[in-house]
């Protein structure tokens, strides 16, 4: 549905229709289900209100589950109230749709069907079967829209490295202590106070002393307090136990590896921001109406006063240091280098030192890297050993890249030993690089590689770790209005084609032999020499065999599923393609069937015979059947 959006609306627009959405949604929400759950006055259900709205985030629209949670428990709870109503079946299946098409699927994956859960057992008692089939009805919908997308993060899972992650296999002791300390992070009084110079402020904190406290002192409570107190501390004791339970299950079901499961704690806040509704209205229905009323009003003024403060200055800071939501991705810079790639009609990619990997995306460019939330191990083992010299004279970036799968280079604008000329080559594997076929690095500062060729762009007067902060900032201010322009671009010379063809290959014994081999390995005899995991090698193929690598490849359509390329041989060959390895490519040769194998750990290798005319590469996973 976000799609959709993006694709009618410039991007800058999308995102603001987008954003705005989800904060109306999340205001509705709440205030429509305090004042009928909770039977909330208004102001009590507006102070709620305040507090959720003020809690989005400015910059994910992965909140959606979070935002439209209220909206939807309010659906469900009118329908299992009056299931005669069509209108009530009507308002369901739209809230359905619209909560399962704008999720992120990170957030969307069990998370909110155990939090449904718990609110209509526990809060609202709903105990008979007919409403239980409504309630496991609606998230059979939300899921089977998803269809695709769950189908594919199950498959995908045990590919990727999330499996391998610390933080995602934890003993029991450590699930526990982990559960207890996020629940305990919601009354951490350190996030109470702004912190210069972005002075954000945790709203849940806040909300959640207020509730505790509120409820602590008001005298009599009423059935709806009382079950949202249970309601508060059903889901605190579930953020403990889902992790421990995972423990227990992750050995006999692999699967679970690659999944976080203590992502109930994102729905916890919204309990503390409807408690500290009704702490408001327990104030204004005091004996002392005026004074009530002061204490109300003065609530009122500290959230309001700390939202304005604090997005005021989030936003400045954000916008000083990373451009707005129009310019942030624009840059004259890029866009002549997205001109250039696109006029030669060259595949190849473009990596971004001390800027975000995703930058280029915004000019259809492909990168080597970014920050994915499921990707290949193959991928990210090598890409581990391409940056290997960076991680180990910077330990920091060590944690990020292996624990949360960041590829990017530098992972910042900061640049860690502040050299504004330097040798790229002394940081990342070039060599390694130049196989992926990137071909343009981007840096904010000055690149002295030999292989490197400055291109004649519009670039900058100095260096950017040559800038003092009110320089950088001048910049910054300056690149706002203009688009980001202060950006070196380079060619790697050195850096290999797509598609090429190969003279032999050598099997190694396992995937760390054979990244060290392509460590050691000059550009110009990795073109020539395929290393493979023997594990990997297809059968009738060893290093004995000889291939030529007279011919000439001509890509003819290069799309997200579907890559043809017309080939003219002069002999068996063997083809490789600088493409993340997947099962799920297939290759046709002439129409036959061919095996794709792991080439270098995680690229495309396939053997071509001499009189083969056309190769052709489909992305066909078994998840396409939910295609809609």
């Amino acid at each position: 549905m976000l799609a959709v959006l993006f694709n009618i609306f410039p991007g800058w627009l999308a995102y603001a229709i987008a954003h705005m959405a989800m904060t109306a949604g999340a205001a509705v929400g709440i205030f429509m289900l305090c004042r009928k759950c909770l039977r909330l006055e208004i102001p009590g259900a507006f102070f709620a209100t305040l507090l959720f709205a003020s809690a989005i985030s400015l910059t994910k629209l992965v909140a959606y589950p979070l935002a439209l949670a209220p909206l939807a428990i309010l659906a469900l709870s009118n329908l299992l109230d009056d299931r005669s109503q069509r209108r009530n079946w009507i308002w369901a299946g739209v809230a359905m749709a619209i909560y399962s098409l704008t999720a992120s699927m990170t957030l969307l994956i069990l998370f909110p069907a155990i939090f449904f859960g718990v609110w209509f057992l526990v809060f609202e008692r709903r105990f008979y079967w007919k409403e239980w089939a409504i309630i496991v009805l609606f998230f059979v919908g939300v899921y089977v829209l998803r269809g695709q997308d769950v189908f594919a993060m199950a498959l995908n899972a045990g590919l990727s490295p999330r499996a391998d992650w610390v933080h995602q296999n934890l003993t029991i002791a450590e699930a526990f202590f982990d559960g207890v300390g996020r629940v305990l992070s919601l009354v951490d009084p350190s996030s109470l106070v702004p912190k210069p110079p972005v002075m954000r402020v945790q709203y849940s904190t806040f909300a959640t002393y207020t509730f505790i406290i509120g409820a602590f002192l008001i005298r009599v409570r009423p059935p709806t307090l009382i079950r949202l107190i249970q309601l508060f501390v059903s889901c605190s004791v579930l953020v403990v136990l889902i992790p421990i339970f995972k423990s227990l299950l992750f050995d006999a079901i692999p699967l679970i590896r690659g999944f976080t499961f203590n992502k109930v704690m994102v729905f916890l806040p919204i309990l503390s921001f409807m408690g500290a509704g009704y702490v408001v209205d327990a104030v204004l229905a005091s004996s002392n109406r005026a004074k009530g009323l002061k204490y109300a009003a003065a609530m009122f003024g500290v959230i309001l006063l700390l939202g304005i403060v604090e997005k005021a200055a989030s936003s400045g800071f954000e916008w000083i240091s990373h451009g707005g939501y129009t310019l942030n991705y624009r840059s004259p810079v890029i866009e002549k280098l997205a001109k250039r790639i696109n006029d030669r009609k060259e595949k190849a990619r473009v990596a971004s030192f001390q800027m975000y990997d995703v930058t280029p995306h915004a000019y259809g460019l492909e990168t080597p890297g970014g920050k994915l939330d499921m990707f290949s191990k193959r991928y990210n083992q090598f890409w581990l050993e391409a940056v290997l010299p960076s991680t180990e004279k910077f330990p920091s970036e060590t944690f990020h890249m292996k624990t949360y799968g960041y590829m990017e280079l530098g992972l910042t604008y900061v640049n860690p030993d502040k050299k504004p000329v330097r040798i790229i080559g002394d940081l990342y594997r070039l060599n390694m690089f130049s196989l992926l076929n990137v071909r343009y690095f981007l840096s904010r500062d000055r690149l002295t590689d030999p292989q490197f060729r400055e291109l004649n762009f519009p670039k900058p007067n100095q260096p950017w770790s040559a800038l003092d902060r009110h320089r950088k900032i001048r910049a910054n201010f300056s690149d706002n209005f203009n688009g980001r322009s202060h950006i070196y671009v380079y060619e790697n010379t050195e850096a290999l084609p797509r598609f090429f063809l190969t003279k032999k290959v050598v099997p190694l014994d396992g995937r760390d032999a054979v990244l060290k081999a392509i460590a050691a390995t000059d550009t110009i005899k990795l073109r020539r020499t395929v290393f493979v995991d023997h594990a990997d090698l297809p059968s009738g193929l060893d290093e004995r065999a000889k291939f030529s690598t007279d011919g000439n490849l001509t890509i003819e359509h290069y799309g997200a599923d579907r890559i043809d390329i017309s080939v003219r041989l002069n002999g068996d060959t063997l083809m490789v393609g600088a493409n993340s390895y997947s099962p799920f490519w297939k290759a046709y040769v002439d129409g036959r069937q061919a095996k794709i194998f792991p080439a270098y750990v995680a690229l495309w290798g396939i053997r071509l015979p001499a009189d083969a005319k056309k190769v052709s590469f489909r992305y066909e996973p078994p998840y396409n059947l939910f295609r809609f």
